[in-house]
């Protein structure tokens, strides 16, 4: 998608981590693009925080026409903020696992994160993406 740029400047809501949010910029992103059955929508809308730092928007996407995604909002963006680790390799697991460009994969594998501290947390999620890894 051509004139945006990902960013992990999205306040997380509990965390104080920064989670991914797409804005305009002079690059590119890749997106991955799946269909979601309206009734499905409030789920999703949930788990991506709509309403509490992101809101809905359309992009057109060549190929595909006008698809739905999430940016934050303004007042849910900082500029000093990281990943965490099982973050940033969820993102970079789904980076492998749509086939996306190792060059783009590389540039976002050199985003700085940072351990979370929350043990219990951090190992559940890592213990995702290992299964992830091993599903792909």
């Amino acid at each position: 998608m051509p004139g945006y740029d990902l960013r992990f400047n999205k306040a997380g809501r509990k965390d104080g981590s920064g989670k991914c949010t797409l804005v305009s910029g002079y690059s590119k992103v890749h997106l991955a693009i799946y269909e979601v059955r309206e009734a499905e929508r409030p789920f999703l809308d949930h788990a991506e925080g709509l309403g509490c730092g992101y809101d809905h928007h359309s992009l057109n996407v060549d190929g595909f026409g006008h698809c739905s995604t999430y940016i934050a909002a303004s007042n849910a963006i900082n500029d000093d903020l990281q990943p965490f680790d099982w973050y940033k390799e969820m993102l970079l697991l789904g980076c492998v696992i749509n086939d996306f460009p190792s060059a783009y994969t590389g540039s976002e594998n050199r985003v700085t994160d940072f351990e979370d501290t929350n043990i219990a947390r951090s190992s559940t999620k890592f213990a995702w993406v290992r299964q992830l890894h091993h599903g792909s």
